[in-house]
């Protein structure tokens, strides 16, 4: 398999990400689809799904560094997302999100203290961008503020996720560290999904509970599934930075997707902000990119 396949397959993996949120989203402004049964079943499922293939060592789910990557990375990230779609929209919800990677770049200047123009400037850019998002360019705050508060929380928690990943990536597979990411997850928000939501289907016809529970594992298998596994099998060949010049395609897909589906639309300067956003992510990417292939460590999985 080629190094543009894998490309490719970070491209279509991102991708997914994006339209699953579309869906999340349509779920919830449709339906009313309580988030946190969302959010058990994305993880439950995906749990179910990869445990044929992945080997697990049961030993390491419950190691405290697993323990606190799948608690405060993977299920915090996944339900403040979850929230954020639900107080805003996907297009919002996506881009907040991917403020992780400007602050995942200004942890490691501060730490190393790497002094690059570049990164200095692309944090600066994503930042205004988040500003602009929030208020549009006016003297008031557009957007939710729950839904600012929740979206900052998932890129912050992404950021721990990304973080924390790299220092575990030498003791465990990625894909183990993955799925026993999604089991924890999953026992930790059983009862919380089941508390006050277990009357959502009691007087549904079955139409209906066929309907919502097809979406919901539409958001499972694209989001989750086919989402993280194509976006981690794109990892085997090609680098973090190179993987997240892809990811992009997962806020242009949400917003083309949920214009398209719902006709959702941002403000006209929202999507100035998102662009400020989307463009720092790339500037960070492809220094990074610079800098690995510069010390020759091309080889680097963020």
């Amino acid at each position: 398999m080629k190094t543009y396949a894998y490309a490719l397959l970070a491209f279509i993996g991102a991708s997914m990400w994006g339209l699953s949120a579309t869906i999340a989203q349509y779920l919830f402004s449709a339906y009313n689809f309580p988030v946190f049964l969302l959010l058990f079943l994305r993880l439950f499922v995906s749990s179910l799904v990869l445990l044929p293939f992945v080997k697990l060592n049961y030993r390491e789910i419950f190691s405290w560094d697993i323990v606190l990557f799948s608690i405060f990375g993977i299920l915090l990230s996944q339900l403040t997302y979850l929230l954020t779609i639900d107080y805003s929209n996907a297009s919002i919800a996506t881009v907040l999100q991917y403020l992780f990677l400007p602050i995942v770049a200004t942890f490691e200047m501060v730490r190393f203290k790497i002094k690059n123009i570049v990164l200095i400037f692309a944090v600066a850019l994503a930042f205004a961008g988040t500003f602009i998002i929030a208020t549009d360019l006016q003297l008031k705050i557009v957007v939710p503020i729950i839904a600012v508060i929740t979206g900052l929380l998932s890129a912050f928690a992404a950021a721990y996720y990304t973080l924390k990943s790299r220092n575990l990536l030498g003791k465990f597979n990625s894909w183990s560290m993955m799925l026993s990411g999604f089991i924890v997850g999953s026992i930790v928000s059983f009862p919380f999904s089941f508390i006050g939501d277990t009357s959502y289907f009691i007087g549904k016809s079955f139409g209906f509970i066929l309907t919502v529970l097809g979406l919901a594992m539409l958001v499972v298998i694209l989001g989750t599934v086919i989402g993280y596994g194509f976006y981690l099998k794109s990892l085997e060949k090609i680098t973090g930075s190179e993987a997240a010049i892809f990811a992009t395609m997962e806020p242009l897909t949400a917003m083309v997707s949920s214009f398209i589906l719902l006709g959702t639309k941002l403000h006209i300067f929202q999507y100035l902000g998102a662009g400020f956003i989307l463009l720092a992510i790339l500037f960070i990417s492809i220094s990074n990119l610079f800098i690995r292939k510069g010390t020759g460590n091309n080889n680097i999985k963020e």
